[in-house]
């Protein structure tokens, strides 16, 4: 029998489609209506070299997350921890190489199929140094007690609703069971380095200035958000990563800049495996 706490995050992946789909629909009916609304303009992320195969290519993916979190929500197998080294390793570094592939192919187009300057279009350069740290700083001190927040609350709700707490990620639980040091340090390469960056890119950089461009910044933002959440495949963390998710998307369009929701998502990451090596965690 299936986890129900795993339907629940399938169910919250299928209101998150339908609204993706709807709000597209009502958009274009909008704009159709009045071509001459601009709300894509409003904001720091520039949206203009997006167009509508993107949303082809968004949905393609979308759909390939959707099914890798419908097989886990019916799988009933249990995460190994004794799984081989080797084999924790290989799957590790396979995730890492899609991902890579993925963002190289989005990057390639835009930079040399485009022709868009890559640098502008994410703001690389739109902030110094001193600012980008700030930013980051007081935007991640601001999102930090708010996402623990709605941590606690949630987890919470779930074990009142389901009599016991739903599983921790995977990749938490490979990482606070594991004895392995090489699987250790590549789980936190891959969450304080490669994460950060990979998935700004996926979710910041491409889904929210495409769907942005083909509605406005709050529907992208809330939809790009629940996206993020759902991807990852864990019922306790959905809604403290849609919160988490909401605030790199502000972030970003605040400051235009994708070093910023980089930087943060960095110090998350960082913090929770910091946790995780702490030993209250441990004892």
């Amino acid at each position: 029998m299936s986890d129900p706490s795993k339907l629940l995050l399938l169910d919250i992946f299928h209101l998150t489609l339908l609204m993706l789909g709807f709000g597209l629909l009502a958009y274009a009916l909008i704009r159709r209506s009045n071509p001459l609304i601009r709300w894509h303009e409003h904001g720091n992320v520039w949206t203009d070299p997006y167009q509508k195969i993107d949303l082809l290519i968004l949905g393609i993916i979308v759909a390939s997350y959707y099914m890798l979190v419908r097989f886990s929500a019916y799988s009933e197998t249990p995460v190994d921890t004794d799984l081989a080294a080797g084999g924790i390793v290989a799957a590790i570094i396979s995730q890492m190489v899609s991902m890579t592939v993925l963002i190289g192919g989005i990057v390639f187009v835009l930079a040399y199929v485009r022709r868009v300057d890559v640098v502008e279009l994410f703001g690389l350069a739109r902030l110094r140094a001193p600012k980008l740290i700030l930013w980051s700083l007081i935007a991640f001190a601001i999102t930090l007690p708010i996402v623990i927040g709605v941590n606690l609350g949630w987890s919470s709700l779930l074990e009142y609703a389901f009599g016991t707490e739903p599983e921790q990620q995977e990749l938490v639980t490979i990482m606070r069971e594991s004895t392995s040091l090489p699987i250790k340090l590549l789980i936190t390469f891959s969450a304080c380095v490669f994460a950060p960056i990979s998935e700004e890119v996926l979710f910041r950089g491409y889904f929210y200035p495409t769907l942005k461009r083909h509605s406005e910044r709050f529907f992208a933002a809330v939809v790009v958000s629940m996206l993020f959440a759902v991807v990852h495949s864990n019922t306790m963390s959905v809604l403290p990563l849609f919160v988490l998710a909401m605030s790199f998307t502000i972030a970003y369009e605040l400051t235009g800049c994708l070093l910023v929701p980089i930087a943060m998502h960095a110090l998350f990451n960082t913090t929770q495996v910091m946790l995780m090596f702490s030993p209250v965690q441990n004892g």
